[in-house]
Formats: structure tokens, C-alpha cells, sequence
């Protein structure tokens, strides 16, 4: 039977009307207050956009974060703004530490229930970082013995808690603990590809793009430097061949001797003409014992490059396995944007990451691999009723989980557009055209605390 598959079943809300993450980004662009910081006088201007509704029976809620915690609040009990009106309110904030950064979120609620709204329904927010951290994320700790022993098949660099081994011939990693706890027995592996999202599907994007697909498939990695001494600790040098030379990469690992993992990554386009790129990051896949997660950054819903400004900044926390949501279709899911930092643990052992060249990174964790996301054409080559988009052979409720644990620690990730889900590209600003990017971060393990 002709069918479109989920193409009218990719809403606002599911078909039980559970919201889907997107709800809540639709509800902060359409929210009826605007918010304004004056840096120099440090007032907040509030503006009622409504054209004839004042703004009454509501209170103004304000939070001082600092580096994601809540150190100071405070209300402002009464508030009427009439129609078309702002008004000014000044938090009396408390003098800021110069290495900290400083995030302040303020809030219209409800003070009573109005019609469907309960009380303290949250009719809009806005967040307005006031400093940014200046601090040092690299680890100072870096005292220590390290050294590398050779053995037939690969390096092993060892510290007094850390055991990472890698190939000799791929550099890839094959063994890292810490503490003789397993980390992994996988490579990192580079990844410039997305599972589809409808929008991407219905531009095409799983045809245009497929190089970067390929790419991400068939890399080849070669150790360029062998492991050796460096300031920092024991460093040692990955190159990784593209099919048909599209592209360079190399990724310098340096493991310190207090096992934090610095990487630093360096891509160069080396075509013309080549496509966006739908992602720049790696991927570690680790054991399915790690089960929680937490980050520095937007949330708690998953948020995007085009689509973040419903995420809150702050200290979130979760289950590894409600980290993604279950589209109707499989697709790219869970990201988190604008990260500070962010850690899994399993029921011993944390992992920590953090940017060490002060660019926020991305971030999705999920308890399964990618393979369980992306697109596969259904029967007769996934054309649709309609011919407006391919349809699949998938279905969310059939993503298997806790096999293994893949985490995406990624540079960049292009928007997820909306403008129509039949054929308009991400805007272009949210997208990842082919030239040449750089970022660096680190990999803590450390110990949980009881």
C-alpha cells in the first residue's frame, strides 16, 4: 500500500501526545516577553510584546549561576507590564570571581492558575552569560612517572594508574583502564556523519552528503609518531587517509602522567567543490556498565547548532538511556549544544571532558551505535507515496539498546533546519562547508566517590 511513511507523524507532538523535543523551542520563540540585560547598569528590561493583553498576574524569578551552580536568587512578586510596555528591574547581583563565569537566568511565572495554566507555569525565560570563565581547563596536575614500553604488536604507555595501549601500525587504540578498570578496547574514530533527521531526508541529504558517510566508513589510519616524550607527558601522532584524498586529517594524543588523554585534531579539506559536511567530531564507544551522564551546557532537552535557545545553561544530569528520544523513524538525536564540559560514569569510574582551546564542544551519548539511527530504504527503494521523501524501513520502538555505549564528542554539527521538511537546506549559517577546522579537548578518568 502507497504510504509516506511519518511524514505526517513528525510534529510539534507524538501520536500519544508526548511533546517532542522541539515543543519546547516552538514555545521559547513564540513566548509573548521579551528580556533585555543593560551590561553597564546592570538593569533587566522586560518588555510585554503582547498588543493588548497587559502582562499581570505573574512574578519575575532570577537566578545567579556561577560555572553552572546556583549562588543567588531572588523574586520580584509583583509584576504588570501593560501592553506594548517594558519595565526595568535590577537584581542586586554580588561582585563576580574573575575565573568563574557568571550566567544569570530570569523567569515569568504564573502566580495563580489561569485557565489551562497551572501555578508557577513558566511563561518565558532568557538566560544572559554576564562573564565567561577564564580559567585553565587543562589539568595542572601533570607530576608523575610515564614511560612507553614496545611489545610485538603495539605501545604500551603506562602510568601509575593509566594503561593505554595502541597499534603499531593504526595507532588506533586497543586497550586503555585506568585503575585496571576498563575505559574501552576500541579506537576513536573520527565521524563526519549524521543519521538523517526528516529535514535532512527530505533535501536529500543522505545522497548529497554521502561522501562524508563514506569517508567516515572507510578511513584508514596510520600512526605518523611514535610515542615520545613531550612537556606534557607521552605524545604520539594518528594520520587517517580518506577515499579519493577528499580530505587530511591527523589527531595528536597526548597522555599525561595523571591519565588525562589531550587530543588535538586538525582537518583539511583538500578538494573543490566538495559538500557540507554534516558533522566534525569522534566517537568513543565504551562498555554498556556506563549509565549516567552529566553535563556543563544546554539542556536538559536535547538542543541544536539551529535550535538551542529553549536549552537552559547549567548542570544537568541523567540516564544514559533516556538520552535520546524515540522519533517515529530513527534519526539523529540527543545532541547537546554550548558545552563547558561533560562526564559518564559507570558504577566505579567517571570520564571527564572538557574543551582545551576555549571552544564549546558538542555532545550526545546514546546506549547503542549509530547503525541503530541511520536510514535504510524501504521496499522499492524507499519512494514514497507522495514522492516528497524516501520512505523507511525502520521504527523507533525497535532501536535496541544497551549493547554498547557510543559517545559523540564533536566540534561541530550542522543545524537541523524546518523551514519545510521536503527540500529547504539548513540555513546556511548552521552549516559545515569544506575547509579546514581545529579543536582540542581532554578525557579524565577519575575515580567515583562514595
Amino acid at each position: 500500500m502507497p504510504t509516506d511513511g511519518n511524514f505526517l507523524n513528525n510534529g510539534l507532538v507524538d501520536p500519544y501526545r508526548n511533546p517532542h523535543p522541539h515543543l519546547s523551542e516552538v514555545k521559547k520563540i513564540y513566548q509573548s516577553v521579551g528580556f533585555k540585560w543593560e551590561t553597564n547598569s546592570n538593569y533587566l528590561i522586560i518588555e510585554n510584546k503582547n498588543f493588548f493583553a497587559p502582562l499581570e498576574k505573574v512574578y519575575l524569578k532570577w537566578q545567579l549561576l556561577e560555572d553552572g551552580i546556583v549562588i543567588q536568587d531572588g523574586l520580584a512578586e509583583s509584576v504588570f507590564i501593560e501592553a506594548q510596555a517594558i519595565e526595568k528591574f535590577q537584581p542586586p547581583i554580588k561582585t563576580f570571581s574573575k575565573e568563574k563565569e557568571y550566567v544569570l537566568l530570569v523567569q515569568i511565572l504564573t502566580k495563580e492558575k489561569i485557565g489551562l495554566l497551572e501555578k508557577n507555569h513558566e511563561l518565558a525565560f532568557e538566560q544572559f552569560v554576564l562573564q565567561e570563565s577564564n580559567s585553565n581547563l587543562i589539568s595542572t596536575n601533570q607530576k608523575g612517572r610515564i614511560k612507553v614500553k614496545t611489545k610485538t604488536d603495539f605501545y604500551q604507555i603506562k602510568t601509575k594508574n593509566t594503561d593505554l595501549r595502541i597499534d603499531k601500525s593504526t595507532g588506533a587504540i586497543i586497550h586503555w583502564s585506568y585503575r585496571k578498570k576498563l575505559i574501552t578496547n576500541q579506537a576513536m574514530q573520527p565521524n563526519f556523519w549524521r543519521a538523517p533527521t526528516d529535514n535532512d531526508l527530505g533535501n536529500s541529504m543522505h545522497e548529497w552528503a554521502i561522501i562524508w558517510q563514506d569517508a567516515t566508513s572507510n578511513l584508514k589510519s596510520t600512526l605518523l609518531k611514535k610515542p615520545t616524550k613531550s612537556n606534557k607527558g607521552i605524545a604520539y601522532t594518528v594520520n587517517y587517509s580518506f577515499p579519493n584524498n577528499i580530505a587530511a586529517l591527523s589527531i595528536d594524543y597526548t597522555l599525561s602522567p595523571n591519565g588525562e588523554l589531550l587530543v588535538d585534531y586538525h582537518f583539511q579539506a583538500l578538494k573543490d567543490s566538495l559538500p557540507n559536511i554534516p558533522r566534525i567530531g569522534v566517537s568513543l564507544n565504551l562498555p554498556n556498565n556506563y549509565t549516567t551522564t552529566s553535563w556543563y551546557g544546554r539542556g536538559p532537552q536535547e538542543t541544536y547548532w539551529d535550535r538551542k535557545t529553549a536549552g537552559k545553561i547549567g548542570i544537568h544530569k541523567g540516564k544514559i538511556e533516556d538520552q535520546f528520544h524515540r522519533y517515529s523513524r530513527p534519526q539523529e538525536t540527543g545532541n547537546k549544544t554550548d558545552l563547558r564540559w561533560m562526564q559518564l560514569s559507570s558504577n566505579l569510574l567517571n570520564l571527564l571532558v572538557q574543551p582545551t582551546d576555549g571552544q564549546l564542544l558538542n555532545g550526545s551519548v546514546w546506549p547503542f551505535s549509530t547503525a541503530e539511527l541511520d536510514f535504510v530504504a524501504g521496499k522499492d527503494g524507499g519512494i514514497s507515496a507522495s514522492g516528497l521523501v524516501p520512505v523507511t524501513s525502520k521504527h523507533g520502538a525497535y532501536i535496541q539498546t544497551d549493547k554498547e555505549v557510543q559517545w559523540n564528542i564533536d566540534h561541530l554539527q550542522m543545524g537541523v533546519g524546518g523551514d519545510t521538511s521536503w527540500g529547504r537546506l539548513v540555513h546556511q549559517e548552521y552549516t559545515i562547508p569544506a575547509k579546514a577546522y581545529d579543536y582540542s579537548f581532554s578525557i579524565r578518568p577519575f575515580l567515583l566517590v562514595k
